[in-house]
C-alpha cells in the first residue's frame, strides 16, 4: 500500500486528525500573539527587561520538542495541553522579535506626526518633529507641553478663534504656555533672548497666538502647516518676532490659500507671512534675489522661500517656505530639524 492508498483508506482519520492539528496550531498561535505582542511592546520600552525578554524568548527556541515536552507533561498531564503549552513558547520568539524590531524600526517622524493634529498621545508629535536629539546636541532646553483633551479625545490648543477649541471650552493656553516659560527661567538658566516655538497644525496656530500676546519673551517661531489671526484686531505684537511658515500648496487640512473653521477664517500660508512682516515693520516686498530653497519633505522638489527682511524693525523677520505639492503631514527629510534649529538660532532678540 502507498502513501496515496493509506491516506485514501483512512481519509476519516487522517481529517479528523489534520483538523485536530490544525486547531493546535491556531490556539497556540494565538496565545503566542496575545502574549508576545505585550512581551515585544515591554521589550521596546524597558530596555534591560527588554534584553531579558529576548534572551529568554531565544533560549526557549532552543530546547529540542521532547525535552519541553518531558518539562511540560509534569505541570498539564498527557494530553493537548502541553502540546498547546510548547507550541505557544514555540512560536513567542519570532512574535516577541517582530514585535520589537517593528516598532523599533518605525520612522520616529511618522509617529510624531500622528499626534500633531490630536490623533494619539502627545508623544507622538515630539518624535516626528526630531527636536529632541537637537537639544541635546546643541544642549539648548526643550520643552514640549501638551494642551487638554477635547470631548472628541483629541488633544487640542485654544490658539485662534479659527483653531482649535471645537467644544467652546474658553481654556486660556496662552496664559498657561506663559507660566510655563516663566517656571523654566526660574529653574534653570535661560537665556530670555532665545526663546523660541515650533508647532505643527494647531501647535502652530498656537505659536502665533503666543506671539501676538507675548512678543515680549518670544524671539521666533517656526509654524508647519498653519495661520495667524485672520486679522490685526485679535492680534497687536508689542515688540516684531521673527516668523517662518511652512506649508505644502495640496496641505487639505490647513489649506495654503486659506479657509474657514467652524465658520471662522484663517488666512493662507500668503497672507500669514505678510501679515507678520507688517507687524516686524518689514517692506511688504520680498527679498530679491530669493534665499536658496530648503529641503524639507522627502521625494519632494526644495521648498522655495519668499523672505521679508528689508526695513524690519529690530529683530523683525517673515518667511515663508512653500512647499508645491506638499500635504498637511509632509514626510519630513532627515535634515528637517536641523533647519528650522537654525532659522530660530539665527533670530534671537537683541
Amino acid at each position: 500500500m502507498n502513501f496515496w492508498q493509506f491516506v485514501s483508506h483512512n481519509r476519516s482519520e487522517v481529517l479528523e486528525l489534520t483538523l485536530e492539528h490544525l486547531w493546535l496550531v491556531g490556539v497556540s498561535l494565538l496565545f503566542s500573539i496575545l502574549i508576545g505582542i505585550p512581551l515585544g511592546i515591554a521589550a521596546v520600552r524597558f530596555h534591560a527587561t527588554g534584553q531579558a525578554i529576548l534572551l529568554l524568548s531565544a533560549v526557549i527556541q532552543t530546547v529540542p520538542s521532547l525535552a519541553l515536552l518531558c518539562f511540560l507533561i509534569p505541570l498539564f498531564g498527557v494530553g493537548t495541553a502541553p502540546a498547546l503549552a510548547a507550541l505557544c513558547l514555540y512560536s513567542l520568539l519570532p512574535v516577541v522579535l517582530n514585535t520589537y524590531t517593528g516598532i523599533r524600526g518605525i520612522d520616529a517622524r511618522h509617529l510624531e506626526n500622528a499626534r500633531a493634529f490630536g490623533l494619539s498621545k502627545p508623544q507622538i508629535l515630539r518624535l516626528y518633529l526630531q527636536l529632541a536629539p537637537l537639544a541635546e546636541a546643541r544642549g539648548f532646553l526643550y520643552a514640549h507641553p501638551d494642551g487638554k483633551i477635547d470631548s472628541q479625545g483629541k488633544y487640542f490648543w485654544n490658539a485662534t478663534d479659527a483653531c482649535c477649541d471645537m467644544d467652546g471650552s474658553g481654556v486660556d493656553d496662552s496664559a498657561y504656555l506663559d507660566a510655563i516659560i516663566k517656571e523654566v527661567e526660574a529653574t534653570y538658566n535661560v537665556d530670555r533672548s532665545r526663546i523660541y516655538l515650533i508647532g505643527h497644525s494647531n501647535g502652530g496656530f498656537m505659536s502665533y497666538r503666543m506671539a501676538c500676546d507675548h512678543a515680549d519673551e518670544i524671539a521666533a517661531l517656526v509654524s508647519l502647516e498653519a495661520a495667524t489671526y485672520a486679522g490685526p484686531r485679535k492680534c497687536a505684537p508689542s515688540e516684531p518676532v521673527a516668523t517662518l511658515e511652512i506649508h505644502g500648496t495640496s496641505d487639505d487640512t490647513i489649506s495654503y490659500d486659506g479657509g474657514k473653521i467652524l465658520g471662522h477664517r484663517y488666512p493662507g500660508a500668503v497672507a500669514t507671512t505678510k501679515m507678520w512682516a507688517k507687524y516686524d515693520g518689514c517692506r511688504l516686498v520680498p527679498d530679491s534675489p530669493a534665499p536658496a530653497p530648503h529641503d524639507i519633505e522627502a521625494n519632494m522638489p526644495p521648498a522655495t522661500v519668499t523672505a521679508y527682511s528689508t526695513g524690519c524693525a529690530p529683530n523683525g523677520h517673515a518667511e515663508l517656505w512653500t512647499e508645491e505639492g506638499g500635504s498637511h503631514i509632509p514626510k519630513l527629510t532627515p535634515t528637517f530639524g536641523e533647519q528650522v534649529v537654525a532659522y530660530l538660532l539665527a533670530h534671537p532678540k537683541s
